[in-house]
């Protein structure tokens, strides 16, 4: 089998699982090595009996009996990943299911990359069809909103968009996220207008730069409020009104991975969506919704050119809006429920 991850170890040799003439990269983790992993865990874990915990606490590992031979499956189903525990306990490791219906064994490899298993392991749902189905994107109207827009409109959804400039359009909506009913109201108007709700994404954002000692009481105030506190607002009016089978997505972006000198504000801000949404997915899926949190890098949207106080620094040449875009309505399409920074490329 030719399927390989970053790190350039066979996918389906370590599931057990072999397919022919097959090549796909960490990027997309889905497709047939999606399959390759599904049916190598499931063929492991047939008679699997036994697994290992490691005890952080008490510093050795202990083990532990579980008599359903799918408790895996039910992990991943219920965190919609490998936990990030899983990641402090084993480092650089991979689950491998051995081929023998006897044998199930957790290999760890540091060779091995995590964001690879965190890709295939994400996208182990079947794929979205986007005909006819009801999208709103909030800060629709902005460098990736209205890109985001664009490409669920392309895949035959039914876009509304909000924000809080008016603009002359049947399928906006002006509102102000920051109070919660009007989060609220805002989306009772969508079902109104077309029954249903499926798509919600959350493109609202506002930046500032600066030494904390100099970033005014205001100024806080405004980026929790607009980063933080309306995208919960969000999410709390979308998930009374989203049926099974329903996304919503956060995007938290690349500071939330790495906070940096004088942006540590904006930083904590959106740290916070990337909190809320590991928890708020966890929640949502015992009722069928997905909540993907996406983290890309630096993207050209113009946001750091309207900073609402300080001046940004020379950054880099950032992503083209489009692409990001296209990746992050590619993680609805394809059942991933987390987004980091490395999985976006140029």
């Amino acid at each position: 089998c030719r399927c390989k991850t970053e790190a350039k170890l066979p996918l389906c040799s370590f599931f057990g699982h072999e397919v022919a003439n097959s090549e796909i990269h960490h990027e997309g983790a889905i497709g047939l090595a999606t399959q390759c992993v599904r049916i190598g865990i499931m063929q492991g874990l047939e008679s699997h009996q036994d697994h290992v915990h490691k005890s952080e606490d008490q510093g050795q590992d202990r083990h532990q009996e579980d008599n359903s031979s799918n408790w895996l499956v039910r992990l991943i189903h219920e965190e919609g990943h490998v936990p990030h525990s899983f990641h402090k306990q084993w480092q650089s490791g991979f689950l491998a299911a051995g081929r023998n219906k006897n044998d199930f064994r957790q290999v760890i490899t540091r060779r091995t990359n995590w964001s690879s298993f965190w890709y295939v392991s994400a996208a182990m749902t079947s794929t979205f069809d986007f005909a006819g189905k009801i999208a709103v994107v909030a800060g629709g109207t902005g460098g990736l909103g209205s890109a985001l827009r664009n490409e669920l409109a392309a895949r035959g959804s039914t876009v509304t968009t909000i924000s809080r400039g008016n603009v002359s359009d049947s399928s906006h909506i002006t509102a102000d996220l920051r109070d919660p009913q009007a989060a609220r109201s805002s989306l009772e108007e969508v079902v109104h207008r077309h029954g249903s709700l499926d798509i919600v994404i959350n493109a609202i954002g506002v930046v500032a730069f600066g030494p904390v000692q100099s970033i005014s009481t205001d100024t806080i105030e405004e980026l929790f409020l607009t980063n933080t506190f309306s995208h919960i607002f969000l999410m709390q009016a979308a998930i009374e009104h989203v049926a099974k089978g329903s996304v919503l997505v956060g995007i938290s972006g690349v500071i939330a991975e790495q906070n940096l000198p004088n942006m540590s504000v904006y930083g904590a801000s959106k740290a916070a969506v990337r909190s809320f949404n590991e928890g708020f997915a966890r929640e949502a899926r015992r009722s069928g919704v997905r909540v993907i949190d996406a983290r890309p890098p630096h993207t050209e949207t113009g946001l750091a050119s309207r900073a609402i106080e300080g001046t940004a620094p020379n950054f880099p040449t950032g992503l083209d809006p489009v692409n990001v875009a296209r990746r992050i309505i590619d993680a609805v399409a394809n059942g991933e429920t987390d987004l980091p920074t490395a999985a976006f490329t140029a």
